[in-house]
C-alpha cells in the first residue's frame, strides 16, 4: 500500500466517524427535546406549586401523591375521560373504515381517479383553524352542538385527507394479480375489498388508527369551542378547570396531564411495530 493509498484511506476513516459521531449527537438532541419535556411534566407533578417554580429543574423534595388524588377527584374528570374514550374510538372507527373504502376505490383506474385523490388530500393544507366558525355552524344546524357527536364530526373529517394519503400509499403495495383473481374466482367488488383488501391493509389502517386516536385525545380546541357542559366534556378541557380567576393549582394539573398521557403512550407502543409497517410500506412503494 503507498503512502498516497493509506493517508487516503486515514481521511476516510476520519471522515465517517465524525459523520457517525455528528449524527448521533443529532439524534441526541432529537431525543432528548422529546424527553424533556415529558420528564419535566411527571416530576413537577409531585411538587408543590412553589417547588415548582423555585426549583423548577431539580427533583422534589418530598413526593407527593396528593397531586394525583387532587387529579381523581376532579369534577367532572370520570366522565370527560368516559367521553373522550368514546369520540376516539368513535372517530377511529368512522375515520379508518372511509378512508379504506375511499383508498379502495381509488386503486380502480378510472377518468377522474387523480382528481379525485387530490382534492382529497388536498385538505391536508388547509389550517384547520380556518374551519372554527363553519364547523360551529354545522354544529348548531345539526343541533349536535354540546354532545361529543359534534367533536366525532368535526376530529373524522380532520382527519379523513391524511388518513387517505397514507392508506392509499400502502394500498398501492397490494399486487393488482390478487385482485383479479379475486374477480375470477367470482368475488364481487366489495366482497374484494372486506375479504381480500381489508385484512392485507391491517398494518396501514393502524397507522391511521393510532394517529387518529391520539389526535381527539389531545385536541383542544374545538372541543372548547363544540362542548359546553360536564357531560360532554373531554379530558383536555377538563384540565384547564385546575386555574382560577386569581390562583392557579399547576401541581395538581400537571399530575392529570400524566394521568391523560398514559392512554397514548400505551397505545403507540402497543402498536408501533404496524405503524412503523404501514409508513414504510407505503414510502417505499412511492
Amino acid at each position: 500500500m503507498s503512502l498516497k493509498t493509506f493517508v487516503l484511506h486515514i481521511k476516510n476513516i476520519i471522515v465517517n466517524t465524525a459523520l457517525r459521531i455528528l449524527k448521533c449527537l443529532l439524534l441526541f438532541v432529537v431525543l432528548m427535546s422529546t424527553l424533556m419535556p415529558l420528564i419535566w411534566v411527571i416530576l413537577s407533578s409531585f411538587k408543590t406549586n412553589q417547588e415548582i417554580f423555585t426549583s423548577t429543574f431539580s427533583l422534589p423534595r418530598e413526593w407527593q401523591i396528593q397531586n394525583y388524588i387532587n387529579a381523581i377527584r376532579l369534577d367532572g374528570l370520570f366522565e370527560a375521560f368516559r367521553n373522550t374514550i368514546a369520540v376516539s374510538v368513535i372517530c377511529t372507527f368512522i375515520t379508518t373504515l372511509v378512508a379504506s373504502m375511499a383508498s379502495y376505490a381509488l386503486m380502480q383506474k378510472f377518468k377522474l381517479t387523480k382528481k379525485i385523490y387530490y382534492f382529497l388530500i388536498a385538505g391536508i393544507y388547509v389550517p384547520i383553524n380556518a374551519f372554527m366558525v363553519p364547523y360551529f355552524i354545522l354544529s348548531i344546524v345539526t343541533k349536535t352542538y354540546n354532545t361529543i357527536w359534534a367533536l366525532i364530526m368535526v376530529y373524522s373529517a380532520i382527519n379523513l385527507p391524511m388518513a387517505v394519503l397514507i392508506l392509499k400509499a400502502y394500498m398501492d403495495t397490494i399486487p393488482k394479480e390478487i385482485c383479479e383473481s379475486a374477480v375470477v374466482d367470482g368475488c364481487s367488488f366489495s366482497k374484494t375489498f372486506f375479504k381480500i383488501i381489508l385484512p392485507l391493509s391491517l398494518p396501514g389502517m393502524s397507522t391511521i388508527g393510532v394517529f387518529q386516536f391520539i389526535m381527539p385525545w389531545n385536541e383542544f380546541l374545538f372541543a372548547t369551542i363544540l362542548t359546553q357542559d360536564k357531560a360532554s366534556r373531554t379530558l383536555q378541557v377538563s384540565i384547564r378547570f385546575f386555574m382560577g380567576t386569581f390562583v392557579v393549582d399547576y401541581a395538581s394539573m400537571f399530575a392529570t396531564m400524566v394521568v391523560c398521557l398514559v392512554p397514548t403512550i400505551f397505545a403507540y407502543i402497543l402498536f408501533q411495530e404496524q405503524v412503523i409497517s404501514g409508513l414504510t410500506s407505503g414510502a417505499l412503494k412511492a
